[in-house]
C-alpha cells in the first residue's frame, strides 16, 4: 500500500512541479517605474507636390530620415517613432500633379522646449504635441 500512495504522489506530482510557472507575473517596482513614465507625444504633417524625377518613396524616406536627423541633432531625449504613414493622391481636374502627404507620430521625454524645435527646424506645416500619463499608475 506505501508503494502504491508513493507512486500515485510520483505520478501526480512530479508533472506539477515540471509545470512552467504561473503566467501571472506580479510587477517590480522598477518595471512600474517604466511602465508609468510620463511621455510627451508629437505629430507631424507634411504635404508635398512630386516634383518631375522625383518619386512618392524618395520624399517618404526624406521625411522620415529628417525627423531622426533632426531629433539626434537636437538631442531629443527618448525620441522613438511610433508610427509613419504615406498617401499618394492624383490631383483633381485632371492634371498629372501628385501629392504626397507624410505623417510621423512619436514619443519622446516631456521637454517643452521639443515643440519649439519641431515647429522652426522640421519643415512641416502642422506640428502638434500632446503629454500623456499612462493609466493605472497611481
Amino acid at each position: 500500500m506505501k508503494k502504491l500512495i508513493v507512486s500515485l504522489l510520483l505520478c501526480v506530482l512530479a508533472p506539477m512541479s515540471l509545470a512552467e510557472p504561473s503566467a501571472e507575473k506580479v510587477e517590480t517596482a522598477a518595471e512600474k517605474a517604466k511602465r508609468c513614465k510620463v511621455k510627451d507625444t508629437g505629430s507631424l504633417y507634411y504635404s508635398v507636390r512630386l516634383n518631375e524625377g522625383e518619386t512618392a518613396g524618395n520624399i517618404y524616406e526624406e521625411k522620415v530620415s529628417g525627423i531622426l536627423k533632426l531629433a539626434k541633432d537636437h538631442k531629443i531625449s527618448g525620441f522613438k517613432i511610433l508610427s509613419q504613414d504615406v498617401s499618394v493622391n492624383q490631383n483633381c481636374c485632371g492634371t498629372s500633379a501628385v501629392d504626397v502627404n507624410v505623417s510621423l507620430s512619436f514619443e519622446y521625454d516631456p521637454n517643452y522646449q521639443v515643440l519649439t524645435i519641431l515647429n522652426q527646424k522640421s519643415g512641416s506645416a502642422n506640428v502638434s504635441s500632446s503629454r500623456y500619463h499612462p493609466v493605472d499608475c497611481d
